[in-house]
């Protein structure tokens, strides 16, 4: 028996069990570490969930490290007489190391990434922040801010270090005979079982297991689903850009038409307008955070933090009801200025990114408008001027064209307060009419003010309130000096949050309030447009909307609503809760999975999220109808590089050619 155990110990496949045993344990610390940080957002989460979470997300675990260590494995197995030198024990141990690291690295960083985004990292992270010279600095400090989550990566490297259990470096057995074929089998089923747990199954009709699966093991919010996976997981299965595919859910075309037809034929009430549009995008405001929407909450006065904003929503067109499409913030400019929403993942990062797109700019330069796009930070940030390029736009300005890095933050872009005014009066420069386009910067991590300001706005439960108390201040200013401009007057002002960031109410965290933001339409000279709707809105009703409100007379593309079209009735909304696509319909929410839905809510009512009421609503059916419409025309779309009107189009529903 002695020599048995002493036979096994011997065996390099001992050690590589042995390892990957040490690897689950430190996925599951880096699992019970983030949900520990994250807390927040899973209130609702019982113990008894939790412990069904960590089994369930061994699964992906396994899916992960396998995929991580294939190559150590494969290494490690080989039944030659080499894997016994010290040298290529060596070599197999950094192998494992280094890779094994970068996962553990990866899980730790979205400890606190998560806080942002509220979904895992994917491999799309890197496309988004490729072009940044910032980040190195935005990392730095990042590891001092969040000091706990540096500790936790150290001590786990440190693990993964010391319990490292090395090949054994005993010289083949004389019996060679009975250790080759043997070693050779041990090789052949490891790879076997390996690609079998790759795949998450062993069954011929196994599908290669997906971010979706997660939802199998989650007992309430679809953002549980964030616990059972883990970034290696998600980051590896994004590498692969793979087509997409028709999900196929109407084959009669004119039936999917009926529910969506992005291809818009306006009949306009009047002759066009040449109003001038400013489009101001604020860097990750919620609607949490305005006043505005929540007077008299809970029996009191909810204050908000942005004063300004709310003085200018009561002269606004605004919304009951508005959504961001996406979580990050290169999903708004294709949501706000094309009508593309984010499904799936950020529409530029997906294969189909260079497809021909149509834009707000391109319609209106048919109407002698020139365009121009402003963004604080260093050229090239996070791509917005290669898809302001793509979308048309005629100049843009970043950090480069204000040329004063006295007024740079030192971590991401020029402050608020003095890129507002540079915007106002470069406007003032341009002929009329025009779009101006403006995304604000400030209001993002690593949330700081300027120092002459330091004191100024409340702070509120998290550094991002002071922030936003900072942003709406350089909002009041912009104002002030438009107000001043002959072009003021004429100009319709759109104001909208690319997405929600840090949030602290618990009924804002799910899949209503993590997409809640504030959305306004504001004309100084037109005081018919003053009204709180009722009717849901989305960003990729912007576009649309904007053109209604100008009585533009041409064909053009948008997924979404124009909201000044008194003949268009339609009141839904989509969006993607990452793994789970949901339609806000009226005053009901449902979430579909891609093959069935999942949950229906009163949002209206039930701001938490409480009460599942699938299959007890009369409207589910029409909602579900609407969803998968969206989903495969957007596909269809895509496939097709058919996000433009065609040049040939049908008197009503869609090309020529089809």
């Amino acid at each position: 028996m002695k020599e048995f155990i002493r036979r096994i110990k011997c065996m390099p496949l001992t050690s590589v069990l042995l390892n990957l045993a040490v690897l689950f344990f430190i996925y599951t610390v880096c699992r019970l570490a983030f949900y520990t940080i994250n807390a927040k957002f899973f209130q609702e989460l019982t113990a008894s969930g939790l412990l069904n979470i960590c089994i369930g997300g061994l699964k992906f675990d396994l899916t992960a490290l396998l995929y991580l260590n294939s190559l150590y494995i494969v290494l490690a197995l080989i039944p030659f007489k080499f894997r016994s030198g010290a040298i290529y024990r060596k070599v197999v141990k950094c192998i494992y190391l280094v890779f094994n690291t970068f996962g553990i690295l990866a899980n730790c960083y979205d400890m606190v990434y998560f806080q942002f985004i509220n979904r895992r990292t994917t491999i799309r992270f890197f496309s988004e922040f490729q072009n940044d010279g910032n980040l190195f600095t935005i990392a730095v400090q990042g590891i001092v801010q969040y000091w706990y989550v540096t500790l936790i990566v150290l001590a786990l490297i440190f693990l993964l270090y010391k319990a490292y259990k090395d090949l054994p470096d005993a010289a083949i057995p004389e019996k060679k005979l009975a250790y080759y074929p043997l070693h050779t089998v041990i090789l052949c089923l490891s790879v076997y079982l390996t690609v079998c747990g790759i795949r998450g199954g062993f069954g011929v009709t196994t599908r290669p297991i997906n971010v979706n699966n997660s939802t199998a093991y989650i007992e309430n919010s679809p953002i549980e689903s964030a616990i059972v996976l883990n970034t290696a997981f998600t980051m590896i299965k994004s590498i692969d850009s793979r087509e997409y595919v028709n999900p196929g859910y109407f084959t009669d075309k004119k039936e999917l038409q009926k529910y969506c037809n992005p291809h818009h034929y306006p009949q306009p009430n009047g002759e066009f307008k040449p109003d001038n549009v400013i489009i101001i995008l604020i860097e990750s405001f919620a609607r949490e955070y305005v006043g505005f929407f929540y007077n008299g909450l809970d029996g009191g006065t909810y204050k908000g933090y942005t004063p300004f904003l709310d003085s200018l929503l009561s002269k606004s067109l605004t919304f009951k009801h508005s959504f961001a499409t996406g979580k990050q913030s290169i999903d708004v400019m294709p949501s706000v200025l094309s009508g593309i929403p984010c499904l799936y993942e950020p529409y530029v990062t997906t294969q189909y990114g260079t497809n021909e797109v149509s834009s707000i700019a391109k319609y209106l330069k048919k109407k002698g408008y020139q365009s121009a796009f402003f963004h604080g930070a260093p050229n090239g940030s996070i791509g917005l001027d290669a898809y302001a390029q793509s979308a048309g736009i005629d100049k843009y300005y970043g950090k480069n064209e204000y040329n004063n890095d006295a007024d740079f933050d030192g971590t991401w872009a020029i402050w608020d307060e003095e890129f507002m005014q540079y915007f106002a009066n470069e406007l003032d420069t341009f002929k009329t009419p025009f779009l101006g386009i403006l995304f604000t910067a400030t209001s993002h991590h690593p949330f700081k003010v300027p120092q002459k300001y330091e004191g100024k706005f409340p702070k509120g439960p998290e550094p991002m309130y002071e922030c936003v108390g900072y942003t709406d201040y350089a909002l009041r200013r912009f104002f002030e000096t438009a107000s001043k401009k002959e072009w003021f007057k004429n100009t319709l002002f759109v104001i909208t949050a690319d997405h929600t960031t840090v949030l602290t109410r618990e009924d804002f965290i799910n899949g209503r309030g993590l997409y809640d933001i504030p959305i306004l339409f504001y004309h100084p000279s037109d005081s018919t447009i003053v009204e709180v709707s009722d009717r849901v809105f989305g960003q990729t009703d912007i576009t649309p909307s904007i053109l209604g409100y100008l009585n533009y007379d041409e064909p053009y593309f948008a997924f979404g609503k124009d909201i000044f079209d008194k003949l268009d009735t339609t009141n839904y909304v989509i969006d993607y809760y990452n793994p789970l696509f949901q339609i806000f319909q009226d005053s009901l929410l449902l979430q579909f999975d891609g093959e069935r839905t999942t949950g229906v809510y009163n949002y209206a009512a039930d701001l938490g999220l409480k009460h599942n009421i699938i299959n007890q609503t009369a409207e589910q059916e029409d909602m579900e109808k609407r969803l998968k419409a969206e989903i495969q025309t957007y596909v269809e779309c895509l496939k097709r590089d058919s996000l433009t009107i065609p040049d040939k189009v049908t008197e009503h529903g869609g090309d020529s050619e089809n």
